[in-house]
């Protein structure tokens, strides 16, 4: 026999803050962008100037979900 109640439908609230999510993708990027992916994969792959693009790249899309609003 099922107990438990029933499941009513709420909102989810927002917990985190700019800071934090800014903060999540700042060490995302330097957690794994810095140091484990340019010397293992991109540089025997894309050489030197492929690795930077792809640095940049990764950069500019991570300050742009760092900077975004919340809804």
């Amino acid at each position: 026999m099922d107990t438990r109640k029933p499941h009513t439908s709420k909102p989810l609230d927002r917990y985190l803050s700019v800071i934090d999510v800014w903060a999540m993708a700042f060490g995302c990027m330097v957690g794994l962008g810095v140091f484990a992916m340019p010397g293992t994969t991109f540089l025997p792959v894309a050489g030197p100037l492929g690795t930077m693009l792809s640095m940049l790249i990764g950069m500019i899309i991570m300050l742009i979900i760092a900077t975004l609003k919340p809804l």
